[in-house]
């Protein structure tokens, strides 16, 4: 039986991907980062794996590098991040432990 905060977690990020969902319609600016969510949220439904989801959102984004522009760039300033792929993602390379342990830190 798993914890219950992880399935709060999911439920958490549920939320959150259809709130973006139903924010960034296509055509939208940030649809994006909307199918960004898609990528990763439709692998991690199917794998249950945090870190190769994140392998898939750090693909659409490796493929939509400009999507990366409005997070940070000269855009925002000289001293603001410069975002690359990797950056998208922080458990690309996670452990399901770390993984476990990011969840119920920022989602109870």
């Amino acid at each position: 039986m798993k914890p219950a905060w992880s399935q709060y977690g999911k439920i958490a990020f549920l939320f959150d991907y259809v709130n973006l969902q139903a924010k960034f319609p296509a055509g939208q600016p940030g649809y994006a980062y909307a199918e960004m969510a898609q990528a990763f949220w439709e692998d991690y439904q199917a794998s249950q794996d945090i870190g190769q989801a994140c392998g898939k959102a750090v693909a659409y984004a490796t493929a939509h590098a400009d999507s990366l522009t409005y997070l940070g760039s000269d855009y925002h300033g000289l001293q603001s991040h410069i975002y690359k792929p990797d950056d998208v993602c922080p458990f690309k390379q996670a452990s399901a432990k770390l993984a476990k342990f990011w969840v119920y830190s920022h989602y109870g």
